[in-house]
């Protein structure tokens, strides 16, 4: 058995000088329990441990590693809890915790529920690996939406791509025994690959080649669109202008792929890919600026936000539950039909002071369709897709009142000018055809 300590502190100290900006919350490995502790975890399973897992939890009680780092401007994060007494925790963690199988959406034959106990939780709101004594130590990926799914990996092997991903988010995705089980949504982003390439070594090459072969085979996800460049650009146009006042902006760390797998199961549907890609690079955008007469806002939500609701970090990420803003989306004092859509709808962008917003639906047949507010009660539907609002926003840097353009036309108004006028005064070279 490897000395995990020593191990795993190497693998540290060569993702921090092959990644950039490496930040870890450290690296907590916890020394074996007594034999009376073991012995009472075996009675309790009912079972008696292999020689390998029984060797593991003499070595160690378990180890958990959380770390994130950019890598070529993108965030990549990983995380696992190994812990030998969640061997013994109960499966059902309770009202607003993740891992219960009384909502299972999928079961793969012959697994017995009861033989399974957690191995390594992945993160705090969803996905786990769990291990089946009743069925040689078998492991499984339980994602966030209830899917159980087979790993092609035995307990060492797994303990062994652990060290060699060191936690990787998900990376237990490319030893699934039936891809397709586990949910059409989840995708495979291109900064999987260039973490791939750049930790491979003599080392590891065997392990990693297989993955990345697959990869390239496959249709993974490659980013189409820079958002935060293309929002600078326009930034720098902006103040271009001799009249131009002020400008605050702020952009977020990027939302990881964990969360929009999670998010994309809880919808039912996959998100476009530029909607993806948006929040790959930064989780929301909240702009604001203004020049002598013309003022402009962008306040596209956090991801959490917009799939949590307003009390988002209350509610552990239950996606299903979602908030609906009361005072701005919803107040039940709106007319049937304008109810039915908002129950539905989930915000993506709130306007400042006063209770517009815009947000999407999921149709019957599992597209996504835009709703735009200008005032309470009233509501229309965007004939654009959310991709297509993102860049919009960005291009037009949220200038007052140009989702009115889908309403009104070119005579769109905001107070006595035009909105196709003020927009060609601070932007010249927009074309109208971009909407």
């Amino acid at each position: 058995m490897k000395d995990y300590t020593k191990v795993l502190k190497q693998k540290e100290k060569v993702f921090k000088k092959l990644l950039d900006n490496f930040k870890s919350q450290g690296i907590s490995i916890i020394p074996p329990d007594t034999k009376t502790a073991f012995k009472r975890v075996e009675k309790n399973l009912g079972v008696k441990l292999s020689d390998t897992l029984g060797s593991f939890y003499e070595i160690v009680d378990g180890f958990s590693i959380s770390w994130r780092s950019l890598l070529h401007n993108y965030w990549i994060k990983g995380a696992n809890n190994i812990r030998f007494l969640s061997l013994i925790d109960s499966l059902d963690l309770g009202e607003g915790r993740s891992l219960s199988f009384s909502t299972i959406n999928y079961i793969p034959p012959q697994v017995n529920l009861k033989g399974l106990k957690i191995f390594d939780t992945l993160d705090s709101s969803g996905n786990y690996v769990l291990i089946d004594f009743k069925n040689d130590e078998t492991l499984y990926l339980y994602t966030y939406k209830h899917h159980l799914n087979k790993l092609k990996l035995n307990v060492q092997e797994y303990l062994d791509l652990v060290i060699v991903f060191f936690g990787l988010n998900l990376w237990q995705q490319y030893y699934l025994d039936d891809v397709t089980k586990l949910s059409n949504y989840y995708i495979t982003d291109s900064r999987y690959k260039l973490f791939l390439e750049k930790i491979i070594t003599e080392e590891n090459t065997s392990k990693i080649q297989p993955i990345l072969d697959k990869i390239d085979e496959g249709d993974f996800f490659k980013s189409t669109i820079d958002y935060v460049q293309l929002i600078n650009e326009r930034i720098d146009q902006l103040k271009q202008l001799n009249e131009f006042g002020s400008i605050n902006k702020r952009t977020n760390y990027s939302v990881s792929l964990n969360d929009l797998m999670k998010a994309q199961e809880a919808i039912d549907t996959s998100l476009p890919k530029g909607v993806i890609d948006f929040y790959l690079q930064t989780n929301g955008l909240q702009i604001e600026w203004s020049t002598d007469n013309i003022h402009g806002a962008i306040n596209l939500l956090p991801f959490e936000e917009i799939f949590g609701g307003e009390e988002y970090p209350k509610l552990n990420l239950d996606w299903d539950r979602t908030m609906h803003y009361p005072g701005i989306v919803l107040t039940g004092e709106e007319d049937d039909e304008y109810i039915e859509i908002a129950n539905k709808l989930r915000p993506i962008e709130l306007f400042e002071g006063d209770s517009g917003f815009v947000g999407f639906i999921v149709n019957d047949e599992k597209g996504l369709e835009l709703y735009y507010s200008s005032s309470r009660g009233n509501i229309v539907k965007l004939p654009i897709s959310f991709e297509r609002y993102l860049e919009l926003s960005i291009k037009l840097l949220g200038i007052n009142g140009w989702q009115e353009y889908y309403i009104y036309g070119e005579e769109a108004m905001v107070g006595k000018d035009r909105v196709i006028d003020t927009i060609n005064e601070v932007f010249p070279k927009f074309d109208i055809k971009n909407f």
